[in-house]
């Protein structure tokens, strides 16, 4: 989704992937995929940035998982081993 305003200054949130054409006349007008047409305080240039940086996410988002998680993985301590996963966790010349 991305967010525009309508011409009273409202937010409005339209599917970026049903938007079929966007006009200039002078005001912006969406026209959405079933015909269904929206003025917008946006300018032509601004919602054509919206759409792109949308689509440019969800491609970001589902190339993501194909890579190995470079944040630290979580692994559960049971109270019986907390010291002992503690110390494993230190460098070993912290250890001695």
């Amino acid at each position: 989704m991305i967010i525009v305003h309508r011409l009273t200054g409202q937010p409005l949130g339209v599917n970026a992937d049903l938007v079929e054409r966007i006009e200039s006349m002078p005001d912006t007008v969406l026209t959405l995929a079933d015909g269904k047409k929206i003025l917008v305080k946006e300018s032509l240039e601004e919602v054509i940035d919206l759409v792109v940086a949308y689509q440019a996410s969800v491609l970001r988002i589902s190339y993501l998982p194909h890579y190995p998680a470079t944040e630290p993985t979580l692994r559960l301590i049971s109270s019986e081993n907390q010291h002992d996963a503690a110390e494993s966790d230190r460098p070993s010349e912290e250890r001695n």
